[in-house]
This record gives structure tokens, C-alpha cells and sequence, in this order.
């Protein structure tokens, strides 16, 4: 047994386990631990998983970048096509009025 254990067996015996119950306590214990307590390779693997995750939202960070830049391309696009056609509405309007 390590010291742990030997704490936990002197402890239970003190408030009256008996020898099998206390070893039986013991025994499940480890075995509860074993599978609740979280090991060096399981944060390894939350690790690489973590980097996973980075890796993915840098991509789709990416590709909203690119999506909003195309949209503010396509709103610049029209408005200076808008702008233009303000400016020739205009022109034909001083023209036919005489303005011009």
C-alpha cells in the first residue's frame, strides 16, 4: 500500500472498519479514481484537440474576412455605378432644361 492508503486504512479502522471493509473501500476508491481523475495523456489529447478547435476558428475567421470584404467590394461597386448615374441624370436634366 502507499502512504495514502495507509492514511485512509488507519482512518477507517479508527471510526470501526473492519480489515475487509476497509480494504474493500480502499480498492474502489482507486478503481473510481482511476476513471474520474484526469491523466497527463488525457490533457494531451484535450490539447491537441484544443489546437484543432484554434486551427478551425483561425479558418473560418479567414473566410468571414474574405466573405465581408466581398460584400464591401460589392457595396463600393455600387454605389460608385449609382453615383455615376446620379451625375448623367443630372447632366441630361441641365441639358434638356438648357443649362447647358
Amino acid at each position: 500500500m502507499k502512504t495514502l492508503e495507509f492514511k485512509a486504512y488507519d482512518i477507517l479502522q479508527k471510526y470501526s472498519f473492519s480489515k475487509e471493509d476497509a480494504e474493500a473501500l480502499i480498492e474502489y476508491m482507486k478503481e473510481a479514481s482511476k476513471e474520474e481523475v484526469a491523466t497527463k495523456s488525457d490533457f494531451q489529447i484535450l490539447n491537441k484537440r484544443m489546437d484543432n478547435f484554434d486551427n478551425e476558428l483561425k479558418l473560418i475567421r479567414m473566410e468571414v474576412k474574405n466573405a465581408v470584404l466581398e460584400v464591401k467590394t460589392s457595396i463600393i461597386q455600387w454605389m460608385v455605378g449609382l453615383l455615376i448615374g446620379q451625375i448623367a441624370v443630372i447632366f441630361t436634366i441641365l441639358k434638356i432644361t438648357g443649362v447647358f
